[in-house]
């Protein structure tokens, strides 16, 4: 078994998980478990339903980077996937999809990369009072042969809401491998 130190706000914390990623504390970011290791970030408006992260260990980076799904390579680069969406109450469609770049963090290999569109969703739809924006969202996929963190993080693609992505990005590649018991 695994342990998990999981700091995600500056009041309260997840004693123990075992997902084996520790994660600093923030004050900007407060991670809501929904099932698992599975995470909604729920002091920020969910956009689209893609502010979400999980934690994975069972499989490795491996894992993401062979799923075309969630990581797809053209022209020789790789970019994440974003799913088109023309419904009667939510759309959304890409504007600018950009090129992951490669990250190393303690010992983790993966991809960080942006990807900027237009999200709608009529008032009433899922009790919101609905919305229509442009969005820029922030996904990153960072692990080991054994362990995978992946996570997306969508704002409004304003000053402040840029802001908040680079402070998300910021967080998550602090992440770390938690040690196994007994070490």
């Amino acid at each position: 078994m695994f342990a998990l130190m999981f700091f995600v706000s500056s009041f309260s914390a997840f004693a123990e998980s075992e997902c084996n990623f520790e994660l600093p504390e923030s004050r900007d970011f407060k991670f809501k478990r929904i099932s698992g290791c599975y995470y909604e970030i729920e002091n920020h408006i969910n956009y689209g339903g893609d502010n979400y992260l999980s934690l994975d260990d069972r499989h490795g980076i491996d894992s993401v980077l062979s799923d075309a799904d969630k990581l797809y390579l053209d022209d020789g680069r790789r970019y994440f996937s974003y799913e088109e969406v023309d419904g009667p109450n939510f759309t959304r469609h890409q504007i600018d999809n950009y090129p992951a770049r490669h990250v190393s963090v303690g010992g983790m290999e993966g991809y960080a990369g942006e990807w900027v569109g237009f999200m709608q969703m009529l008032p009433k739809y899922k009790k919101n009072d609905g919305y229509s924006l442009t969005a820029k969202c922030v996904s990153i996929a960072l692990g080991d042969s054994e362990n995978v963190l992946t996570t997306k993080f969508c704002a409004p693609d304003t000053y402040s809401g840029n802001n908040f992505i680079k402070k998300y990005e910021a967080l998550i590649l602090r992440a770390k491998l938690a040690k196994q018991k007994g070490q």
